[in-house]
């Protein structure tokens, strides 16, 4: 009798194991947001100016859909700053979103002390997970650098400047206060393609249309003057002009003229976009 009983209790152990195994089976794991080419600071050097403007760009696939977006630069318990100094930022913007492009350019506030801090990007799902990538990070002043470039703007278009077929575009700029190799770029691209390089290696050709494309290596102060007519068959591309038909075939509506400064050598880079209209009839 005893061994009936003690068969018995095993029995129903088990099978309460096994019950609550397929309870637990039966609840999936919640998909959590990702990230792909995340870029902190231009061409992902990790750094930020005091007082200058930071660059910030991922493209995120939410778990579920997106509930908000955070920014935490905090200062590591490793190190001397000195004063105390956190900074956060947040974007509903992207709320509901399931996958998106944060594209952001934000200040680094003049209080910032100098030093190493922790990055923090934190990616907020409806769902209730959260992605939270930390990355190290820099904070310098615009002294620190090698050289701090700006440009001279000589003749450009104004914002919201409209061109029909057959006038002129003008890209007539220079870049001031740089040393050793760099690239001088002027291209324009349509708001359509919905393309936004900040540096000349991260510019796709096939979506833009070149009016311009220099290095020089000795000049501390160079730019351009380039004329590009409306409904041109090909551009200034180098080493050789490409036609400018496809994706980036004339046709109207709203353009971007991008000024672009790279420095390879330095990993320091400026760029300038001028949003025009082009009324192609």
């Amino acid at each position: 009798m005893k061994t009936k009983k003690m068969i018995l209790a095993l029995l129903i152990t088990a099978a309460t194991w096994s019950s609550c195994k397929k309870d637990d089976a039966a609840v999936p794991e919640l998909a959590k947001p990702t990230a792909q080419n995340l870029e902190i600071g231009t061409n992902n050097n990790k750094r930020g100016i005091i007082g200058a403007d930071f660059h910030l760009n991922a493209d995120i696939v939410a778990g579920d859909k997106i509930d908000n977006v955070t920014v935490r630069i905090a200062q590591k318990t490793t190190e001397t700053y000195t004063a105390a100094w956190k900074f956060e930022v947040s974007w509903e913007t992207y709320k509901g979103a399931k996958n998106t492009n944060i594209h952001k350019h934000f200040d680094i506030p003049a209080d910032a002390p100098k030093g190493k801090y922790d990055f923090f990007l934190i990616v907020t799902d409806q769902n209730g997970t959260k992605l939270e990538i930390r990355e190290d990070f820099t904070i310098l002043a615009a002294a620190d650098l090698p050289f701090n470039p700006t440009f001279t703007f000589r003749n450009v278009p104004t914002d919201n400047q409209v061109y029909k077929k057959g006038e002129s575009i003008i890209a007539r700029f220079s870049v001031n206060n740089v040393r050793d190799e760099g690239t001088l770029c002027a291209v324009l691209i349509k708001e359509s393609a919905k393309h936004y390089p900040e540096t000349v290696s991260k510019i796709d050709f096939s979506k833009a249309i070149t009016l311009g494309n220099y290095t020089d290596s000795t000049t501390p102060s160079w730019g351009m003057f380039n004329t590009l007519v409306v409904g041109a068959e090909v551009d200034y591309a180098v080493p050789a002009p490409l036609p400018i038909s496809a994706a980036k075939a004339w046709e109207s509506g709203r353009y971007n003229l991008l000024l672009i400064y790279e420095n390879k050598v330095h990993n320091i880079s400026i760029h300038k976009s001028i949003p025009i209209t082009i009324n192609y009839q």
